[in-house]
């Protein structure tokens, strides 16, 4: 649901349980909403796991959440931003410390093409 609602940050969305609660309230009206870009036909599929906290998905997603961190931070690197070096470092090392198959496979086959331009492609 972060695709709708932006990415809150952490100390901000667990300050206290009006807050939680209320952002629980924002993330379910955005995981409707992606539910009802589906085809009809798909949408029960994955209705549980848009709308409802799911333990076995909470590594990919924090993995992935990382992930797309890391890459914010090499496009930025790569526009000549600097002030993200230290913000790629910390990603880099989380991911690498995640041990997950699924980010291994994505570094090591798709990572690399974020750091390219249009030429190289």
């Amino acid at each position: 649901s972060e695709i709708l609602t932006g990415d809150l940050p952490t100390p901000i969305k667990y300050y206290n349980p009006e807050i939680k609660t209320a952002y629980k309230q924002v993330e379910r009206v955005a995981g409707e909403r992606l539910l009802n870009m589906l085809p009809p036909e798909l949408r029960a599929s994955y209705a549980h796991d848009v709308l409802e906290d799911n333990e076995a998905l909470a590594p990919i997603v924090k993995g992935a959440d990382k992930l797309s961190a890391h890459i914010k931070c090499l496009e930025e690197q790569k526009a000549g931003n600097t002030e993200f070096d230290t913000a790629a470092r910390q990603t880099w090392e989380a991911i690498q410390t995640m041990n997950r198959p699924e980010l291994d496979w994505f570094v090591e086959h798709c990572l690399g093409s974020f750091t390219l331009n249009l030429d190289q492609l």
